[in-house]
């Protein structure tokens, strides 16, 4: 029996440590930081005026004629302008 104690103790002094919590707070905080940096470098946003024609729209570009004219565009402008009101 005191060979069985003695092993269970030799196997939980095995387990392994973690790490210290400084280093991994610091490693976080790095990570955080570079990830910032790339969503700021990566993502930028799309102005609301042009954000419908940016994703909803089938064309991949207009004429400045086209754009100026555009039914969908300028109904949801129109919308935006009720909703503000309101």
């Amino acid at each position: 029996m005191d060979t069985e104690i003695g092993f269970m103790l030799t196997e939980i002094n095995a387990i392994p440590r973690p790490p210290n919590n400084l280093k991994l707070m610091a490693k976080i905080k790095t990570l955080s930081r570079i990830s910032k940096w790339l969503k700021g470098a990566i993502i930028v946003n799309v102005p609301e005026d042009i954000a419908l024609c940016e994703y909803d729209c089938s064309k991949e570009q207009c004429l400045q004629g086209e754009w100026k004219t555009c039914k969908r565009r300028l109904q949801n402008l129109s919308e935006r302008k009720r909703q503000a009101t309101e």
